[in-house]
């Protein structure tokens, strides 16, 4: 079992979403997480990316170390920042 999302870079058209509900269906109900990433980038400016189940959002370069561990570096301030979810 995994955590996977769908990250949208713009509104996706009626048959993309059609074609995304289809293939969903087809594996026998699955269902993955919808990530606006306008909307992202527009609350946090840093946002390139997120962990595979969209819980936090990553900086350029950004990866997460754990389940709810993220380390990154800052390209604004260049500074190495340890995030902690609990």
């Amino acid at each position: 079992m995994s955590n996977n999302s769908l990250l949208f870079t713009r509104k996706p058209t009626r048959y993309e979403l059609k074609n995304v509900f289809r293939l969903m269906e087809d594996a026998g109900g699955s269902e993955p997480g919808f990530i606006n990433m306008v909307e992202a980038q527009r609350r946090a400016p840093y946002c390139h990316t997120f962990n595979p189940c969209a819980e936090q959002l990553l900086p350029d370069r950004g990866f997460a170390v754990s389940l709810r561990q993220t380390l990154f570096r800052s390209t604004a301030t260049r500074k190495v920042c340890i995030g902690l979810t609990i």
